[in-house]
């Protein structure tokens, strides 16, 4: 007769209880952590983690007598004290990662003024083109009926108002920035597509081409510089009398090409 003491049912060897298997010992507990995220922390903060874990779980085994028997939780639980460590570790690990993850509309809520009249400051270009068309004496009239030319005007007018209200950006708007965000988030639903659709574009251009609309809005927001809006406001009418077709490449031609077709 075959010697079934140490098997258990169906002929399968019995596995004691403490053998150190946490699988074993944790059953549906360590399937939970294996469904874990894995890339919110990164694998330096794991392995951190994990042996901070491992230390306190040493420090706290010899303070219980190093594994005595004490009851009937002695078989076990020097197998689940680790992996329950490791798994609160993971944890705190995800929370942390996602505590800290950078912010991807942050630099969109500094820069939100610009943002707002991306439009408007690509059109003006820059100081240069803004201080060469000042500089001009012979300027033809614009042909547009008095109605429209009002109008455009005031749009204009509007929008540099916008400005001079806040002209904070970048690092100095960090205050700004929850504000911002309400604000944004108060907007119905077509004015806050166009600022995402402007987002998108003022994302795309590069740090110098930001830094020289930065420039160029610091300037139209001053009151003082009011040579430099009368500029961008006669361009503005310009641009807005020209066939419509024809007023993206306008707007894409630098400041001696302006000049130029001028």
């Amino acid at each position: 007769m075959s010697d079934t003491s140490g098997s258990g049912p169906h002929g399968r060897p019995a596995v004691p209880a403490g053998d150190g298997s946490p699988d074993r010992d944790l059953g549906d507990l360590w399937n939970v952590l294996d469904a874990l995220p894995r890339s919110a922390a990164s694998a330096d903060m794991a392995a951190t983690t994990v042996d901070m874990a491992a230390v306190t779980v040493a420090k706290t085994s010899v303070r219980h007598g190093g594994g005595s028997a004490r009851g009937p939780w002695a078989s076990w639980r020097p197998a689940v004290w680790p992996a329950v460590a490791v798994a609160a570790s993971l944890v705190a690990g995800v929370v942390v990662g996602r505590a800290t993850a950078p912010d991807p509309d942050l630099r969109v809520l500094e820069y939100l003024p610009l943002v707002r009249h991306l439009a408007l400051l690509e059109e003006a270009g820059s100081v240069k083109f803004l201080q060469a068309l000042a500089a001009r004496r012979k300027q033809q009239p614009v042909r547009m009926p008095p109605d429209m030319l009002r109008g455009e005007e005031e749009e204009f007018d509007t929008a540099i108002i916008e400005l001079e209200g806040d002209h904070v950006w970048g690092s100095a708007a960090a205050a700004l920035v929850p504000d911002r965000r309400m604000a944004v988030a108060m907007m119905d639903g077509e004015e806050r597509d166009a600022i995402e659709r402007s987002a998108a574009a003022f994302q795309d251009l590069t740090k110098s081409e930001q830094r020289e609309l930065a420039t160029l809005a610091t300037a139209l927001a001053d009151p003082k510089r009011e040579e430099l809006r009368a500029a961008a406001r006669l361009w503005h009418v310009i641009v807005a009398a020209s066939d419509p077709p024809d007023r993206k490449n306008i707007v894409a031609l630098d400041a001696s090409e302006r000049i130029e077709w001028l």
